[in-house]
């Protein structure tokens, strides 16, 4: 979607600098770093990822940052795996603004657990 908006508003303007002062990147925030190399393929330079876990730490476990929060804050959209793999989503949602999307990708795939 986000793709097709920026191609679509691309082929009705020859202006690079008008595109780019209409259609910032996106702030995404993900929960691991599987996720954050998923998204940034497909969003490309349409949105700039923040992976809220290093990595080799423990997702089920992790505890919030005060640079995570900030993220969250900012955060356009959340993506993050669900089935409860990261323990700490409530305070994921109870950060973000209201009206961002926080996507469970493993959920909305239709793959039972």
């Amino acid at each position: 979607m986000l793709m097709g908006a920026s191609l679509a508003f691309g082929a009705s303007t020859s202006s690079a600098y008008a595109n780019e002062l209409l259609h910032p990147p996106i702030n995404v925030a993900v929960t691991f770093s599987v996720l954050g190399d998923l998204v940034q393929r497909v969003a490309g330079d349409d949105a700039e990822v923040t992976v809220l876990t290093p990595i080799n730490a423990e997702v089920h476990e992790w505890e919030l940052t005060p640079d995570n929060f900030a993220a969250l804050e900012n955060a356009d959209m959340v993506f993050y795996n669900g089935y409860q793999l990261e323990q700490w989503m409530r305070q994921v949602e109870a950060t973000v603004s209201q009206g961002v999307p926080v996507l469970a990708v493993a959920e909305a795939s239709g793959y039972p657990t």
